[in-house]
């Protein structure tokens, strides 16, 4: 047991440690790069939503054409 708590301290204090220059940098770059992601991934969610609804609208207006019976959707 005491080599799982001398194991659990050394991983404590490596996570508390001053990071060094480079991993801030690298920090700072990730912190961006998600940032940008999470945003592309919203407007991507918002392209396809526009997408779909294009797509619904156009079959609606077919189904009102062709006079389809509206209580039976498909």
């Amino acid at each position: 047991m005491p080599a799982q708590a001398e194991h659990s301290s050394s991983k404590t204090s490596a996570a508390t440690r001053v990071r060094s220059s480079t991993q801030q940098h690298e920090c700072r770059r990730l912190r961006t790069a998600i940032v940008e992601s999470e945003q592309s991934e919203r407007r991507m969610r918002a392209a396809m939503m526009e997408s779909v609804q294009q797509d619904l609208l156009i079959l609606r207006k077919r189904f009102r054409r062709l006079g389809c019976q509206s209580g039976t959707r498909a």
